[in-house]
This record gives C-alpha cells, structure tokens and sequence, in this order.
C-alpha cells in the first residue's frame, strides 16, 4: 500500500470518529485549577469559550466574588435584564452565555485595569435557560450560573 492510500484511510478513519464524539455527554466537567469547585457548562457553550480563552476554558473554577442578577422568572422573554457586579479590579474580562439560545454567546466585554465590575444587558431568550458569566481573572477564568424561567403570558408554566 502506498503512502497516499494510507493518508486517505486515515482520514477516512477520522471523519467517522466525528459523529461517533457528537454523541458524548453534553455536559463537560471542567478541571479543578484551585481550591473551588470545578465550573460546569454545555458542550455548546464550552466551543464557544474555547474560541473566547484557548486553553484556559478548562479551569473554569466557581465563584461568589461576582454577583449575577437575573430575573427567576421572566415573563417576556423577549426583553430579559442582565447585571454583573464584582470587586473593582477583579476581572479583565468576560463572556455571558445563554445556553438555549441559537447563539449561546450573548456578549463579550473588556475590562480596563481598576474598572468597577458593573455591566448590564437586556438578551432575549427563547424558552427557559441557564444564564452564564465567565470571566478572566488574574488567577485564572471564573464563572457564575443561574437559571431563568421564561413564561408565556400571565406567570404560568
């Protein structure tokens, strides 16, 4: 077998691996890098953040040093408020995600050195999703999660 012949089996090889991976889990634990607790996110979300921070996706460590606030349950989804708070200083960076959306990632922001952590957005959602904010810190990428229920009409399910 020639050398051609080999480069084309292995190719085809591996383009039949690629949907046998689609199939994995759609969660992808992230490695523990500090003494937190590892940060979990969607596999749709996780491409993203590769694409955002490279190699640091990975350690994706929880955090209470920033504030998400987001409605529990928001009755037009069409207009959902977003806010961000932390420490000043504490972030150079960060991306908010709305995992159920076409488009998971909602914004990107930079940060100057010494800014107050203070950022508001309004997104529109589609159905019921989990709401996350991932940001770069000196230490490493952070994140925060919660869960907004959209509701059609008058509060009801």
């Amino acid at each position: 077998m020639n050398l051609q012949s080999k480069k084309r089996r292995r190719f085809i090889k591996a383009s039949l691996a690629v949907p046998l991976l689609s199939n994995l889990p759609r969660t992808i634990s992230t490695a523990n890098a500090f003494a937190g607790d590892s940060f979990l996110v969607p596999q749709n979300i996780q491409q993203e953040l590769f694409m955002i921070y490279g190699g640091y996706a990975n350690s994706i460590v929880s955090t209470d040093r920033l504030k998400l606030k987001a409605p529990d349950i928001a009755e037009n989804g069409a207009v959902v408020s977003i806010s961000v708070a932390g420490e000043k200083g504490l972030v150079s960076s960060m991306a908010i995600f709305v995992a159920q959306n076409p488009k998971p990632l909602a914004s990107k922001c930079t940060l100057h050195e010494g800014t107050d952590l203070a950022v508001g957005l309004r997104v529109k959602m589609g159905k019921t999703s989990d709401v996350y904010v991932v940001a770069q810190t000196n230490n490493g990428l952070v994140g925060v999660m919660k869960t907004v229920k959209v509701t059609i009409g008058c509060g009801g399910g």
